[in-house]
């Protein structure tokens, strides 16, 4: 059994969205073939129709053996390749379409997308080319929406829709999607150059990131050259070249990597900016440690993680008379732990029974010949001696003026959408009571 405990630094960024996933080959290692073999089944699907082109540069290709081919190998291949059979059309965007097209997924891929989905990083970029990861091309409208989009987690989750996250996704390297004027993809030195000195706005969309927000790199070797060098352009910008210690108190960067040596996590910490979140390798290809981090981290950052640790073994009340209306919350409430009763209305109120309640959550229920439900409320509360904060959940009608109402009759707040509602409840559990959410910051898991 291993703990995987989450940096608490990590999680606060992850949720009050200022935390970028960035994923790499490693994230889809076991459904997707690895670069080398990529280009030797391009090469075998291009020479097809031209196999003298293909058997002129197939020796140039890094044998497979025990040396893992460098990045920079590949790149020298991957130009070759692209000099032997030119780019006129789509020829060469089909091939790498139909090499990458024909590994289908698997169990640990499905559920590594369906956490990395429902985990609310402000943006997500990766270098893949595969179709796994659906996202947009490197392009303005993109940059805008990566660098604008900071949400919290109740605000990036459209409740209306089980598990959907509002965030962008950059396909940085191309799409393989077999046509060449849609993002195609990067696998040459000449392509790689030109992205990064030629676009002056991929490159400076890199360096504003890598500087204003933390990164979590998942599945990323960090053998890309020119992304090492501006990350290290942005170390050099943001380091006190006076301060000799071991860096600020936060990383700047986290990154899930097996089996590295505490001397080289140090390293990375020091003078990379990262720090590792490691995991062992106990079996030739188990990589069961990366999957533990990526549930671990879910664990505490999904908003219906973030939902049952704040909720969890909390009694609550929702006061409507038409019960149907809140059936939807309700339900959310329960599923994340808190014991949920419903009430018609103020008469149902009993001292005895709901004086412990830990919040109670009420409709206006604006009424032609008498007060509104919620100030009838809050008047018969006010004769407690041991009382329940209450939320006003309506809908935005008059909202200001019936928040003005409510506040001062003692309501904790009033708020007419479901980001609000679960903003509050946040405030409420963890900030204005000063209690720490009931969840975990563990989760245990077999490796």
């Amino acid at each position: 059994m291993r703990d995987y405990e989450v940096p608490e630094h990590l999680a606060s960024e992850i949720l009050s969205g200022r935390c970028v996933a960035f994923v790499g080959a490693g994230f889809s290692a076991s459904a997707v073939p690895t670069w080398r073999e990529l280009l030797a089944r391009i090469g075998e699907e291009l020479g097809k129709e031209d196999p003298g082109a293909w058997a002129r540069i197939r020796d140039a290709l890094p044998a497979p053996g025990a040396r893992s081919p460098s990045a920079f190998d590949l790149e020298v291949f991957g130009q070759l390749l692209q000099d032997a059979f030119p780019r006129d059309g789509a020829a060469f965007e089909r091939a790498v379409k139909t090499v990458l097209d024909a590994k289908q997924t698997d169990e640990t891929l499905d559920r590594r997308k369906r956490l990395l989905c429902e985990i609310p990083f402000e943006s997500v970029l990766t270098t893949n080319l595969d179709q796994h990861l659906a996202g947009d091309a490197p392009e303005p409208r993109a940059y805008s929406e990566a660098l604008r989009g900071h949400l919290s987690w109740y605000e990036r989750s459209d409740w209306l829709s089980d598990r959907r996250l509002r965030r962008t996704t950059i396909k940085l390297h191309g799409d393989a999607n077999g046509r060449p004027d849609e993002n195609p993809v990067v696998l040459t030195r000449s392509e790689y150059r030109k992205r990064l000195y030629r676009d002056a706005r991929y490159s400076n969309f890199l360096r504003a990131v890598f500087a204003t927000r933390t990164i979590l790199f998942l599945g990323v070797s960090f053998t890309d050259a020119y992304l090492n060098e501006i990350r290290s352009e942005i170390l050099a910008l943001l380091e006190d070249p006076e301060d000799p210690g071991p860096g600020p108190v936060h990383p700047r960067a986290y990154a899930v990597l097996p089996e590295l040596s505490q001397a080289k996590q140090a390293y990375f910490r020091r003078h990379e900016g990262i720090q590792v979140l490691a995991f062992p390798i106990p079996n030739p290809g188990d990589f069961s440690g990366f999957d533990g981090w990526l549930e671990a981290i879910h664990g505490r950052t999904s908003p219906q993680a973030r939902l049952a640790g704040l909720l969890r073994g909390k009694r609550i009340a929702w006061l409507d008379p038409h019960e149907r209306n809140n059936e939807y919350g309700m339900q959310l409430l329960e599923r994340a732990g808190a014991e949920v009763e419903s009430l018609a209305g103020p008469g149902d109120l009993d001292p005895a029974r709901h004086a412990g309640l830990d919040l109670l959550i009420s409709h206006f229920g604006y009424h032609r010949q008498r007060e509104a439900a919620a100030l009838r409320l809050l008047a018969e509360l006010q004769t407690w001696e041991d009382r329940p904060p209450v939320i006003v959940f309506a809908s935005g009608y008059e909202a200001d003026e019936n928040r003005r109402a409510v506040l001062r009759r003692g309501a904790y707040e009033y708020t007419s959408e479901w980001p609000g509602l679960f903003k509050l409840i946040e405030q409420l559990f963890e900030k204005i009571l000063g209690r720490r959410p009931s969840a975990s910051s563990k989760v245990r898991q077999a490796v």
